[in-house]
Formats: C-alpha cells, sequence, structure tokens
C-alpha cells in the first residue's frame, strides 16, 4: 500500500512535532495523489527533482492557507517536505540520490533545490501504465485505469488489473486564485466588484468562504500595498507572475472594484514588489 502521514511520522521521529499538524498532513496528502506520485516518478526518471512537479500545488495550498507551524519560510519544513518524497517514493523503490536546483520553469517562491530519485528495487508498489481494447463486460463493471496507482493484489476475474478512481484522491478544489480568474474571465466586462466576483463563484462552484476570497482578491492586485501582506509577496520582484499578479484596482479610493491587469495598458502600467528601508514591503509602478 502507499506510504501514510502515520508511516512519515515513524521512519522520521524528528519530524515527531508534526504529527499533529493539520497543514503538515494536508501537504503529504497533496503529493500523495495518485497523478502527483506519478509524476515524480517520471521526473526522477528524467534526472529532475521529484519536488519540481509538485512545488507549485504545494505552495499554492501555503499561499491560501494561514499555516502557522508548518510554513515554508522554515528551513526545517522545507527539509520536511524532502523527508516526506522520500517517504511516499520509498514503496515504489525509489530512494534520494543527488540534490538539483529546481529547474526555473517551476517558478518556485520558496525552494531553490530538490532531490533527485532513482530506482534501487524492492518495490511494494507498481504503476500500471497500459493501453488496450476494453471488452464491453469490462465497461459495464470496471474502468481500466491509465496512470493510476496499482497494487498487485487488486484483479478482475479475466487476472488483469483493472481499478476504480478514487475521486477524493485524485483530484481536488480549485485553488482560490483558479476560482477569481475563471471569474474574472467569465463576467464580460471590463471591471467588476467583489460580490460580483463571488457571487458568480458561488453559482458555479457552490458555496465559498466569501471572507477569505475576498482577502485573497486584495493579494492578487497588483497596486494595494496591502498585498504585501501575502507570503506569496513578501519578497522584492516584478509584478508579473500570471498566478498571483492578475488584478488591478482602477480607483483605491474604491477597492472593492477590481479589472484584469494588463501591464501593457498604459493606465495600468508595470508594478513591482520592493523593500523598503525597514525590511517590510510596499508596492510601486515602474517608471519608464
Amino acid at each position: 500500500m502507499k506510504a501514510t502521514f502515520e508511516d512519515f511520522i515513524t521512519h522520521n521521529p524528528v519530524c515527531g512535532k508534526f504529527a499533529d499538524d493539520s497543514d503538515a498532513k494536508q501537504v503529504f496528502e497533496i503529493m500523495s495523489y495518485d497523478r502527483n506520485i506519478i509524476a515524480m516518478v517520471d521526473a526522477s526518471e528524467a534526472g529532475k527533482p521529484a519536488l519540481s512537479v509538485v512545488v507549485s500545488e504545494i505552495e499554492d495550498y501555503f499561499n491560501e492557507t494561514a499555516c502557522e507551524i508548518f510554513t515554508f519560510y522554515d528551513v526545517f519544513v522545507k527539509n520536511t517536505v524532502g523527508r516526506m518524497i522520500n517517504t511516499i517514493l520509498s514503496p515504489f523503490g525509489y530512494q534520494s540520490n543527488i540534490q538539483k536546483n529546481l529547474p526555473t520553469n517551476c517558478q518556485s517562491l520558496y525552494f531553490k533545490s530538490g532531490t533527485c530519485y532513482v530506482y534501487e528495487g524492492d518495490a511494494t508498489m507498481r504503476i500500471v501504465k497500459i493501453i488496450e481494447e476494453i471488452e464491453p463486460s469490462i465497461i459495464r463493471n470496471s474502468m481500466p485505469v491509465i496512470n493510476m496507482i496499482a497494487s498487485p493484489s487488486s484483479s478482475q476475474e479475466d487476472g488483469r488489473n483493472y481499478y476504480e478512481i478514487d475521486e477524493s484522491k485524485s483530484s481536488r478544489k480549485p485553488f482560490h486564485r483558479e476560482m477569481v480568474r475563471d471569474a474574472v474571465q467569465n463576467l464580460n466586462k471590463s471591471s467588476f466588484t467583489h460580490e460580483e466576483i463571488l457571487d458568480w463563484i458561488e453559482d458555479k462552484y457552490g458555496a465559498v468562504n466569501r471572507e477569505s476570497i475576498t482577502t485573497d482578491i486584495y493579494s492578487y492586485t497588483v497596486n494595494l500595498s496591502s498585498r504585501t501582506n501575502f507570503p506569496m509577496n513578501m519578497k522584492s520582484r516584478i509584478a508579473d507572475d500570471e498566478r498571483y499578479d492578475f488584478l488591478y484596482c482602477p480607483d483605491l479610493e474604491n477597492k472593492s472594484v477590481v479589472e484584469l491587469y494588463n501591464p501593457k495598458n498604459s493606465v495600468h502600467g508595470e508594478w513591482e514588489i520592493y523593500e523598503l528601508d525597514n525590511g517590510k514591503f510596499n508596492v510601486r509602478r515602474l517608471e519608464k
């Protein structure tokens, strides 16, 4: 069976202080999704750090969650993430090898490098990737899965392995930024109020924490100084990350109205986050 969070704690007693931490458990669960294990194995086979294919998803979780203890600003926590990956890949026969810098296209905010893994054998789990014709009786009773985790003991009467997809493990609800971007791209207006965005999101995705998403909208708005209170904005950088820099407030007297940010728009202009002398951060428009 796949490694569990309890396995991780047992094999890494130095991380015992996270045994009851909900954020640590959630990060482990995200990296343990079937699709992510497969992606990490594929990255390992390509000689890339396993972390490189999951770093965006766990950083999204961190950026949208008030992680008080399991914070990616802490070097020990970042090392703990590496230990988690080691635990997750171990049942598949992969062991740690060398450390490499993460590819630049990862656009990681908190991690610079990760461990590469190599197959050493002694696996108790395997990944089955097959393409075959589907028999009518099998279509009715089960679903052959490509790129899913396979347990050697699971099989149909014909001796071949078939598995039901566990949606709770292989899918997730969109992150706030994904829902907000979805809303503003589909409202067919030049500007939108926070309420309009939230109403659109609830119409599509059901009930959400409106207060939490409203707070995140501020963090995505390039010309609001309050955005620097959020983890992904606590560093000097140009506001050109499409994940977090996609809204603009046209009237700072009414911060509940936003537009899609366009740095090529002469009114919007290009913005950056910069560090003040006291170590805090603020935003400013770049001068040509």
